[in-house]
C-alpha cells in the first residue's frame, strides 16, 4: 500500500469516525455506510474492511463498546460484499446514482442483518421479525441518511481521487 494511499483512508477513517460521533444525536443517521461503500467501489474489499473496522471500534470506543460492536462490523462486511459484486458491473461503478440507492437499501440490508445476529443471540431466531419490526422505523431513517450523505460527499471524494490516484 503506497504513502499516499495510506495517508488517505487514514485521514477518510478520522473524517469518518468524527462524523459518526458528530451525529449520534439523530438515530442512525451516520456517514459510515457512505464511506465503506465508497472505499469499497473505488478501492478495494481489504480497504473497506479496514476503514469499517477501524471506524467501529474506535468510533465505540467513546460511543459504547460491547458485542453489538462485532455485529456491525459483520454486517458492514455483508453491505461491503455486495459493493463489491456490483462494482463488478460498469455502469454502477460509472454511475454515482447506482450507487446512491444501494447505500439506500444498505440502510436495510444492515437492518436485516443486524436484527437476524441479535435475535440469535437472544432468542435462537425465535424473535427475529419483533427485532426486524421494531428497529424499521430506524432502517428507513439509516437508508435515508445514507442516500443523502452519498450524494453530498462522494462527488467531493472522486474529485480528491481523481486528483491523487487516477
Amino acid at each position: 500500500m503506497s504513502n499516499r494511499k495510506l495517508t488517505f483512508l487514514s485521514l477518510l477513517s478520522a473524517a469518518t469516525i468524527a462524523g459518526r460521533i458528530f451525529f449520534q444525536f439523530l438515530p442512525n443517521i451516520q456517514p459510515v455506510t457512505t464511506i465503506i461503500i465508497f472505499t469499497a467501489i473505488y478501492f478495494s474489499f481489504i480497504d473497506a474492511i479496514l476503514v469499517n473496522t477501524l471506524v467501529i471500534f474506535i468510533s465505540n470506543l467513546y460511543l459504547g463498546f460491547g458485542i453489538w460492536t462485532i455485529y456491525q462490523i459483520i454486517c458492514y462486511t455483508v453491505i461491503i460484499l455486495i459493493a463489491v459484486i456490483l462494482k463488478k458491473f460498469n455502469n454502477f461503478k460509472k454511475s454515482i446514482l447506482l450507487q446512491a440507492i444501494y447505500s439506500f437499501f444498505s440502510g436495510f440490508i444492515f437492518g436485516l442483518v443486524y436484527s437476524l445476529l441479535i435475535s440469535s443471540m437472544f432468542s435462537n431466531f425465535k424473535s427475529y421479525w419483533v427485532y426486524l419490526l421494531a428497529d424499521m422505523p430506524f432502517n428507513l431513517l439509516h437508508a435515508i441518511g445514507n442516500i443523502v450523505i452519498y450524494l453530498i460527499i462522494v462527488p467531493i471524494l472522486l474529485k480528491i481521487i481523481k486528483k491523487y490516484f487516477y
